[in-house]
C-alpha cells in the first residue's frame, strides 16, 4: 500500500515492513498517479502504444507482443454517419407519458473507422473488442473537424433531449432543426448533397420524413389470349420496380373517395402516402394518380379484394384505347407488346361512334344516347 503522505510511505502487510518511496514524480500528483486504473496484459501493448506517442520519455509497462494490437490507421476513413428518427414527447402535464402523434425528429452523428463506430463527442482512441483484445482507432480529428462544418451548413443544431421517450438514453450532441417543417426539405435536399459528399445517411422506419417521392407510374401490357392483354403497374425505387396494384389496394381501403364517387374533390396537390411490404413510405401528389384512376376504375373496382394480392389488371382488346388515353395525360409511361401499343394509338384515332340509322324493323323508341 502507498500512503498520499510528503514524504511518500509504503507499507507491505506481507512483509511486515514500511518505509520511505524514492520516486522523482512530484507529491502534487501522487493522487493523480495512485488514481489510475490497472491495466491488463491484453491492454499493456496499446498502452505502450500511446506512451510512445505522448510522453516518449516514460517508461512503457511490460507486454508479450507489442506487434499484437490492431491499429486502424487506413484510409479512407473516418466515414461521417447520420442517423435520422423520429422520437416521442411527453403530453402536457404528465412528464411520464408520451402524446399521440406527437413526435420530434433527431439526428445522431458517429463517425465509422473501418467498422467500428465512434460517437461525434467522444475522445475514444482505444476500444475494448471481444475476447479482452483492445483497439487503437488513431483519429482523423482534421478530417472530423471538417464534417462537423458540413453538417452545421446543414441548419442541424445542438437540441436538449430531457424531455424525449427513447428505448435508451439519447446522448447530449443530439441534433435538430430550429423549425420542425424544414424536415421535408432537408430530406429532399441536404440529405442528398450530404450522400454526394461521402456521407452515410440512415433514416429509421420511425422516422416521419423517411418518405420516397414518386414522380411516374410505369404500366406494362402483354398478350394474355382470347383478346384480352394483363395490364401491370408499378413505380421504380432505386434499381427495382415495385407492384402498385397492392399498394392500391391499401389506398382504397383507407381513402373511400378513391372509389366512391369522389374523385374530383380530391385536390390535386393533395400529398398521397403509399407503404410497400417493406415498410417504405412512398409518395406522390394526387394529380399524378388520378388519371389513372380515372381511365381504369371499373377495373380496380371489378377486382376488389384480389388487387391487394397483386392480380394483374385483364383488360379487352377493344378496350386498349385506354392505354393511349393514360399516355395522353402526362402521368403514365406505358412499356408492353408493340401489337398492344399500336392497337391502342388505332382505337384512340379513330372517328369514335358516329350516327346510324335507326333499323325500321325496331319495334321500339330510343333515346338520342342509344340510337348512335
Amino acid at each position: 500500500m502507498v500512503l498520499p503522505t510528503e514524504p511518500v510511505w509504503y507499507v507491505d502487510g506481507a512483509a511486515r515492513e514500511a518505509g520511505v518511496v524514492r520516486s522523482s514524480l512530484p507529491f502534487q500528483q501522487l493522487p493523480d498517479y495512485l488514481a489510475m486504473p490497472p491495466i491488463s496484459l491484453a491492454e499493456a501493448p496499446l498502452v505502450a502504444s500511446m506512451l510512445r506517442e505522448v510522453a516518449p520519455e516514460l517508461p512503457l509497462p511490460p507486454t508479450n507482443d507489442a506487434s499484437a494490437i490492431r491499429v486502424i490507421d487506413v484510409e479512407p476513413v473516418p466515414v461521417p454517419v447520420l442517423t435520422l428518427n423520429s422520437h416521442a414527447r411527453p403530453s402536457a402535464g404528465n412528464a411520464t407519458k408520451a402524446s399521440k402523434g406527437q413526435a420530434v425528429e433527431l439526428a445522431g452523428m458517429s463517425f465509422d473507422y473501418d467498422g467500428v463506430s465512434i460517437n461525434v463527442d467522444s475522445s475514444v482512441t482505444l476500444v475494448p473488442m471481444p475476447g479482452g483484445d483492445v483497439m487503437h482507432i488513431r483519429r482523423r480529428y482534421e478530417v472530423e473537424k471538417k464534417r462537423l462544418l458540413e453538417l452545421r451548413k446543414t441548419g442541424l443544431q445542438k437540441v436538449p433531449t430531457s424531455r424525449v421517450f427513447a428505448s435508451r438514453l439519447l446522448p447530449e450532441t443530439m441534433l435538430g432543426l430550429p423549425d420542425a417543417d424544414a424536415w421535408s426539405a432537408f430530406v429532399n435536399e441536404a440529405v442528398p448533397d450530404l450522400v454526394a459528399k461521402g456521407w452515410r445517411v440512415t433514416m429509421a422506419p420511425e422516422f416521419r420524413y423517411n418518405i420516397i417521392e414518386i414522380d411516374a407510374i410505369d404500366g406494362t401490357a402483354h398478350q394474355a389470349g382470347d383478346g384480352w392483354f394483363d395490364l401491370e403497374m408499378g413505380i421504380r425505387i432505386g434499381e427495382r420496380t415495385v407492384r402498385l396494384e397492392p399498394l392500391l389496394a391499401d389506398l382504397f381501403r383507407r381513402d373511400r373517395r378513391w372509389l366512391g364517387g369522389a374523385l374530383e374533390a380530391i385536390p390535386d396537390d393533395e400529398p398521397i402516402e403509399l407503404k410497400t411490404d417493406e415498410n417504405k413510405r412512398l409518395r406522390l401528389r394526387a394529380d399524378r394518380l388520378k388519371p389513372v384512376v380515372r381511365v381504369l376504375v371499373d377495373l380496380f373496382d371489378s377486382l376488389g379484394g384480389t388487387l391487394a394480392d397483386g392480380t394483374p389488371l385483364r383488360v379487352p382488346s377493344v378496350d386498349a384505347g385506354r392505354l393511349q388515353a393514360l399516355n395522353d395525360t402526362g402521368r403514365w409511361q406505358f412499356r408492353g407488346d408493340d401489337s398492344i401499343r399500336r392497337l391502342a394509338e388505332r382505337l384512340q384515332a379513330g372517328l369514335g361512334l358516329r350516327e346510324v340509322p335507326v333499323p325500321s324493323a325496331l319495334r321500339a323508341q330510343l333515346r338520342a344516347a342509344r340510337s348512335v
